[in-house]
């Protein structure tokens, strides 16, 4: 009788060690599900975040070397120089100037650039982001009047 107690209470006790392990396996499993995706999405926004970064120096850079030239034929080719040195990475795809507004009257150069970026983990439906930045550097090749 007493033998049997004790084997009926080795065994409930085995069970329950059991029933806590499947459950923390349950727990762990459903904890990766969200802490995968999770991960994976900031490491998207951290590329795309530094694809942003660039893009700002790149139309920055273009702003003043148009700004350097007289005339919107040359600034137009200087800017276009400029996004052709610029650096490019694996995720940056493709760099293409937008739009250049070379106003003599407000003293100002405006460059527009876009930047094609591909995500590293594609989320369904968006495998590529277009990123746009417009810098403005005032023209500093306009002869004083004489």
């Amino acid at each position: 009788m007493l033998l049997n107690k004790i084997r009926s209470s080795m065994t409930w006790r085995y069970k329950a060690k059991r029933r806590r392990r499947g459950q923390s396996l349950v727990e762990t499993l459903a904890g990766f599900l969200v802490l995968i995706p999770l991960g994976l999405f900031s490491f998207d926004l951290t590329v795309v975040l530094m694809a942003n970064q660039a893009n700002k120096e790149i139309a920055e850079n273009a702003a003043r070397a148009a700004a350097n030239q007289l005339g919107l034929a040359k600034a137009m080719q200087a800017a276009i120089g400029a996004i052709n040195k610029a650096p490019k990475s694996a995720n940056i795809t493709d760099v293409t100037l937008l739009d250049l507004n070379y106003d003599v009257s407000a003293g100002n150069v405006s460059v527009t650039t876009q930047v094609d970026v591909q995500l590293p983990v594609s989320v369904p439906g968006v495998g590529k982001i277009n990123l746009r930045y417009t810098a403005t550097q005032p023209i500093v090749a306009i002869p004083a009047p004489a």
